[in-house]
């Protein structure tokens, strides 16, 4: 029996129900999602830098669940949500 395999569209699909776990987390006040972000797209760039980096920084270690806090997926998740959020601010500001 062969194993199935997870599709990039169920990986997306899994960062959809965290990204929307997470806005209500955070925007169940009375912030803003662009107030997280108040410098525009270098403030999207500097998440999506740091999120590169922490999975570089887990992927070159010898062992790779040697993690306290979050695991290299759970980073790319954020990658894929922040670069999301940085597609959407675009898309809504592309003129200004």
């Amino acid at each position: 029996m062969l194993e199935q395999k997870i599709t990039a569209i169920d990986f997306m699909e899994e960062a959809i129900e965290l990204k929307r776990k997470k806005s209500a987390d955070y925007q169940g006040g009375q912030i803003s999602e662009e107030q997280y972000f108040p410098f525009g797209y270098e403030s999207y760039m500097h998440m999506i830098i740091t999120k590169v980096n922490r999975i570089r920084s887990i992927m070159e270690r010898d062992d790779r669940s040697d993690t306290n806090f979050e695991s290299a997926e759970d980073s790319v998740i954020d990658l894929v949500n922040y670069a999301a959020m940085m597609g959407s601010w675009m898309r809504n500001n592309d003129d200004k």
